[in-house]
C-alpha cells in the first residue's frame, strides 16, 4: 500500500488532469490513499470523492494547500496543508473555511492588480489569459486567480505577455515595502477558525524554503502556537532531507506526512512517479500521520 498526501489536479492553476484521471493514475501506481490538495480552493474535494468511488481501490483524503503568511517570523508566504479527516463533518463547506479562502483569493487578486499596474497592463488582461487556459480545458474555471495560469497561457501563445508580467513581478519582489508580495492572511489570524473545523494543519515541503535547522525549528514552534500539528517531512522531491526532518518533527511532537507534490498525475508514468514515492514510503511508513489518515 502506498500513501500520497500532497498532489494537485486541474483545480490548481499550475495543475493538470481531472480528479478521475488523477485517481486512475494513482491506482495504476499502487497508491491506496490519495490526498488531492489543490491550491487555495476546496472545489476539488467532492469531485475527488466521486472520482475515488468511480475508479475504486483508492481512498480520497480531503485537503487543500493554503497560501498563508507568518509575520511573526517575517515570512510573507508559506504553504500549509489543511486536511479534514472527518469526512462526515464536511468542514470544507463551512462558512469559516469559505471565509479563509475568500481572504486568500482577495490576496491573489490584489497581487495580480499590483503586477498588472507595474507592467502597464489592464488588470483584465491577466484575467483574460487565465480564462483562456480554462477554456482550453487545461485548468478548471474555479481555479484561484494566479500568475501561474498566465504563464501557462502566455508561454505557448503570447510569450511577450509573460515576459512583461514576470519582469513586473520581479521588480515588485525586489523592492522594499508592504506591497512586494501577495497580502495573504496570517496563520495567527485564521488558525482558531481552522482548528474549530477539526482541520489538521501541516507545514508543506519545509525543505523547499532553504531554512537551516535552527531557523526551521523556530518557525515550527511559532506555528505550533497557532495550531500546527504536522510537517511534510517525507517530501518525495527532497527525500534526502527526510531523516533530519522526521527527527525534528518527532522532537517537537509534530506528526509526519508524506507527499509527492505531483501536479500532473495523469502523466506520472512518463516520469517515474511510483518508485521514488515507494522508496520514501517504505522508509517512513511507520511515521505517517494517523491523524490525517483517520484510521
Amino acid at each position: 500500500m502506498l500513501v500520497d498526501l500532497h498532489t494537485h489536479s486541474y483545480f490548481s492553476p499550475d495543475g493538470s488532469g481531472t480528479p478521475v484521471q488523477g485517481m486512475a493514475a494513482a491506482k495504476r501506481a499502487g497508491v491506496a490513499v490519495l490526498a488531492v490538495t489543490d491550491h487555495d480552493t476546496v472545489a476539488h474535494i467532492e469531485p475527488c470523492f466521486d472520482a475515488a468511488e468511480r475508479v475504486g481501490g483508492v481512498r480520497a483524503v480531503p485537503g487543500v494547500e493554503l497560501s498563508l503568511a507568518l509575520r511573526a517570523q517575517s515570512i510573507p508566504e508559506l504553504h500549509v496543508l489543511c486536511y479534514f479527516p472527518d469526512r462526515a463533518a464536511q468542514a470544507w463547506r463551512q462558512s469559516a473555511m469559505i471565509s479563509v479562502l475568500d481572504r486568500i483569493r482577495d490576496a491573489h487578486e490584489g497581487w495580480i492588480g499590483r503586477v498588472s499596474r507595474e507592467a502597464g497592463l489592464p488588470v483584465g488582461r491577466l484575467h483574460d489569459a487565465q480564462r483562456r487556459v480554462a477554456e482550453a480545458g487545461a485548468i478548471h474555471p474555479s481555479a484561484v486567480p494566479s500568475l501561474q495560469a498566465v504563464k501557462r497561457y502566455a508561454g505557448a501563445d503570447e510569450p511577450e505577455l509573460w515576459v512583461a508580467t514576470a519582469a513586473a513581478r520581479n521588480r515588485l519582489r525586489s523592492a522594499c515595502g508592504p506591497d512586494t508580495h501577495p497580502a495573504f492572511p496570517d496563520l495567527a489570524e485564521v488558525a482558531s477558525d481552522l482548528s474549530a473545523l477539526g482541520a489538521v494543519l501541516v507545514l508543506a515541503h519545509p525543505s523547499r524554503y532553504g531554512w537551516k535547522r535552527d531557523h526551521l525549528e523556530s518557525i515550527l514552534r511559532t506555528m505550533q502556537a497557532h495550531g500546527l500539528q504536522g510537517m511534510e517531512a517525507a517530501y518525495v522531491p527532497r527525500a534526502d532531507d527526510a531523516p533530519w526532518l522526521v527527527a525534528l518533527a518527532h522532537s517537537l511532537g509534530l506528526t509526519v506526512t508524506i507527499g509527492s507534490d505531483v501536479h500532473d498525475l495523469p502523466n506520472t508514468a512518463s516520469y517515474g512517479y511510483a518508485e521514488p514515492l515507494r522508496r520514501i514510503f517504505d522508509s517512513y511508513a511507520q511515521h505517517i500521520s494517523q491523524k490525517v489518515l483517520n484510521e
